[in-house]
């Protein structure tokens, strides 16, 4: 995206090249994506809104609560076809997702994945829909071709992902999975001491 003018930072950058003030280039980089619980009763319902936490931020506040995910450390860097995966994954689970969801979810500034929405608007895959509790709240919704482009990515990917594991014995499979799990531990323990720097 040359000349980068989607948040009120109006920074110019050009993010194909380089990153904007929101520490973010031109990829889409998700942090998280579950059911929120964290907002009002209107918003969340009982089964929560769908919430996927985008990285990077444009605001630079001093005392940032999200430090790792405004500066786009954390997050997995997704495409159009994942982000639809996602969607679908949350509204399988019953709850529904606001663009701000999103941008939490993936720790991402709101002007890139409003970006991003409008685009799966525009291709199709995503529309929104305005909440009848609070008119304030728009929702977005996978339509059909979004479902049938995240089924064709958990398809595609599974397939590539498959013939690369049929070697690894179970207990190969089982000892590798229990030592990500310790890592993640141990560095997110570090993570925190390190933060309080």
């Amino acid at each position: 995206m040359p000349d980068c003018r989607l948040c009120p930072r109006q920074c110019g950058a050009d993010r194909a090249v380089s990153a904007g003030v929101c520490h973010m280039g031109s990829a889409v980089r998700v942090a998280r994506a579950a059911p929120h619980y964290g907002e009002e009763p209107c918003i969340s319902g009982e089964r929560g809104s769908g919430a996927v936490f985008f990285a990077g931020c444009p605001l630079g506040c001093v005392y940032c609560q999200n430090y790792a995910l405004s500066r786009g450390r954390i997050g997995e860097t997704v495409s159009v076809e994942r982000l639809a995966a996602i969607f679908a994954g949350l509204e399988a689970k019953g709850v529904r997702a606001r663009v701000s969801d999103l941008s939490d979810a993936l720790n991402l500034p709101r002007p890139g994945v409003t970006r991003t929405v409008k685009e799966m608007e525009r291709k199709g895959y995503l529309q929104k829909q305005v909440s009848a509790e609070d008119g304030r709240v728009t929702y977005l919704l996978l339509t059909d071709a979004g479902r049938l482009l995240s089924k064709k990515y958990d398809s595609d990917y599974f397939q590539s992902l498959a013939p690369c594991l049929d070697d690894i014995p179970e207990a190969d499979a089982e000892c590798t999975i229990r030592t990500i799990e310790k890592f993640y531990q141990v560095m997110c323990e570090r993570r925190n001491v390190h933060e309080k720097w």
